[in-house]
């Protein structure tokens, strides 16, 4: 990590975006595939994985875009490009889910759903980064889609805890990331940062650090259950949480 030691204070925060991606992709990956692909798991519960999983691709655009417009708004022409194509992303991922929520028997699955495409139809007529209750908004759905599957009454123990490590505690460890990002592609765009951005920067890190460990205690209980998980996760869950210290680390 000497590398990072010799970069400027400006060049660590555009690290955390990066690393925070890298943190992302292998849980969301790998654990969900593993939950459908090798566990024994109900016709309700396979049913709702898609839908959960396109929250999770719906939560991931927005963060991206809400990233991409704080640099627009700070000035980075290339940034304001990049949005306007992550527009058409967030658009598609949504309209997807909409899709894939076809079969939730929770009206407010449809409620809070409706809520969130409103806000984003809104924000886009405007050209606006996202706001934090849209994201939230989103956060809400993928939780009732977890009970509405029934995903979060899982009797098995191996599979409750992956679920609960993929689908239950993921998706805000995913937007303590998105936030802790979006405050440094602003300061990078500016090229300085303020010390409410510094604040904010610690206690983001702070919150995705106990996120993890969230996460890191489900996992265990996971492949405490079953050695099969250990095998076949461990080495990659622990490259995750690499990636996420070095983040803290900068």
């Amino acid at each position: 990590m000497k590398f990072i030691a010799n970069l400027k204070v400006i060049h660590r925060f555009a690290l955390i975006g990066a690393i925070a991606l890298i943190a992302i992709a292998i849980p969301v990956a790998v654990s969900v595939s593993r939950v459908v692909d090798t566990m024994q798991v109900a016709q309700r519960e396979s049913d709702g994985i898609p839908a959960v999983r396109g929250a999770l691709k719906a939560l991931q655009a927005l963060e991206r875009h809400r990233g991409l417009s704080t640099m627009a708004i700070e000035g980075n022409a290339g940034a304001q490009a990049e949005r306007s194509a992550m527009q058409a992303d967030v658009t598609r991922s949504m309209d997807a889910l909409t899709a894939l929520t076809s079969q939730a028997q929770n009206p407010a699955v449809k409620t809070e759903l409706t809520k969130a495409q409103d806000g984003w139809r809104r924000l886009r007529e405007k050209s606006a980064a996202p706001e934090w209750k849209l994201i939230e908004q989103v956060l809400v759905v993928s939780d009732l889609l977890t009970d509405d599957f029934g995903l979060s009454l899982d009797p098995e123990v191996d599979t409750y805890q992956l679920i609960q490590y993929s689908m239950v505690l993921l998706p805000p460890y995913i937007e303590e990331l998105g936030k802790v990002r979006a405050v440094g592609a602003g300061a990078l765009t500016r090229g300085k940062r303020t010390d409410d951005e510094y604040r904010n920067l610690l206690i983001g890190l702070s919150h995705v650090a106990e996120e993890q460990k969230n996460m890191d205690r489900a996992f265990q209980k996971s492949a405490a259950a079953s050695p099969q998980i250990r095998t076949q996760l461990e080495g990659l869950i622990k490259e995750a949480n690499v990636a996420t210290d070095a983040a803290e680390r900068v």
